[in-house]
C-alpha cells in the first residue's frame, strides 16, 4: 500500500512543482536586475522543498495532519515568492 502512496506523493510533487518553479524564476530574475531579496523571501525559498520532502514522508506514512501542514506551509511559501517577485517588479 505505501508504494501506491510513494507514488500519488510523486505525482503530487510535479503538480507542486509546476507552482514553485515560476515563483522561484520570477524572483531569480528580479535579483538579476538588482532587487535584494527580503530575509523572508530567502527563508521561503529554502522552506518550501523541506516542507515538500516532510509532505512526501507524511503522504507515504498516512499522516494526513502532517501531510496538510506542509502542504498549506508550502503554498505559502510559493505565495510569498510571488509576492516579494512583483512587488519588486512593480516597483520597477
Amino acid at each position: 500500500a505505501w508504494g501506491k502512496r510513494a507514488n500519488w506523493a510523486h505525482q503530487n510533487s510535479f503538480e507542486a512543482f509546476t507552482l514553485h518553479a515560476p515563483a522561484c524564476l520570477l524572483a531569480l530574475v528580479v535579483v538579476a536586475h538588482g532587487w535584494a531579496p527580503s530575509g523572508l523571501a530567502s527563508g521561503a525559498a529554502w522552506l518550501h522543498p523541506l516542507l515538500r520532502l516532510v509532505y512526501i514522508a507524511g503522504y507515504v506514512a498516512n499522516l494526513p495532519p502532517l501531510r496538510s501542514a506542509c502542504w498549506a506551509g508550502a503554498i505559502l511559501c510559493t505565495g510569498l515568492l510571488y509576492s516579494a517577485g512583483l512587488q519588486a517588479v512593480l516597483a520597477g
